[in-house]
């Protein structure tokens, strides 16, 4: 059975040594499939409530990561409910960062705010740069990124 989620749903992120993250879908391609998420603090014990995540906004975010919908359709990564109030204004799409290892470099990525699955530009940025990671990540490296910022924090 597929679960249905649109932009402002907010669902579950089992980590791999126990507990849950808490995400937010605020970007989907047109064609499904890629979404962008904001992921937040603190490591939960149960997946959180709509109460609790309320007060919520990008300003608490921990990161935010460009990834695949299937664990969000298939409901490995349990729907918490939906912001009837969404806003795309107070949720605004990131920049994304790619690096390349040999020459120390650095690019800003901008995806289409309507279908972030297309990249619409890239720009040289200093290395250091806070930027989210960029790429397309796959449901289980979202749960080991997750896992190991959870860990540290």
């Amino acid at each position: 059975m597929a679960h249905k989620y649109s932009e402002g749903t907010w669902f579950a992120v089992p980590l791999r040594n126990g507990g849950f993250a808490t995400g937010i879908v605020t970007r989907k391609s047109k064609k499904g499939g890629v979404v962008v998420a904001y992921y937040f603090r603190p490591l939960r014990d149960t997946p959180s409530t709509m109460e609790e995540v309320a007060p919520l906004s990008v300003a608490d975010a921990l990161i935010a990561l460009r990834s695949g919908d299937v664990s969000i359709k298939k409901g490995l990564w349990p729907i918490i409910g939906h912001t009837t109030s969404f806003s795309r204004e107070e949720w605004p799409t990131p920049l994304f960062m790619r690096k390349q290892e040999i020459g120390d470099k650095a690019y800003a990525m901008a995806y289409d705010d309507e279908d972030v699955s297309v990249l619409l530009r890239e720009e040289l940025v200093a290395y250091d740069a806070n930027l989210s990671p960029g790429g397309l990540h796959g449901d289980g490296a979202v749960e080991l990124i997750l896992t190991s910022a959870l860990k540290a924090n």
